[in-house]
């Protein structure tokens, strides 16, 4: 992570014109303009927080889940670790959310002998 942190972050993009060398693979339009487009991990985050608190007319953050007596511990799998370790508390710190006391990365989740993956189909189901 300190190789991101120091070397390559100089700013962060949340968006991209699609005609710039992006396909539209991993990526949505923005209802607001048609000319760019933006990465689905962004709005994958914000769902964290939106899911459990809302912000107020002041735009102050409120969460019983996410409250300064709560210990907040971010479980994520090793392969999306940047962007929870490094985007993730960058935009909570933009937004005057708290960052999550813990980050802590998994290995895989296996499913006999393949990589548990929900667009793979490869998921366990309660039973």
């Amino acid at each position: 992570m300190k190789f991101w942190v120091f070397w390559k972050i100089i700013s962060l993009k949340i968006y991209v014109s699609p005609g710039r060398g992006h396909g539209l693979a991993g990526v949505y339009r923005f209802p607001f303009s048609q000319e760019h487009v933006t990465y689905v991990w962004f709005d994958a985050l914000i769902n964290y927080i939106s899911a459990v608190g809302n912000f107020d007319a002041q735009n102050i953050y409120h969460s019983n889940w996410w409250d300064k007596d709560v210990k907040v511990v971010h479980l994520v799998g090793k392969d999306i670790l940047r962007h929870h370790a490094i985007y993730w508390p960058i935009m909570l710190k933009a937004l005057g959310v708290r960052q999550p006391d813990t980050i802590f990365a998994h290995g895989w989740w296996m499913i006999n002998e393949d990589k548990m993956s929900k667009s793979r189909g490869k998921c366990s189901q309660p039973g």
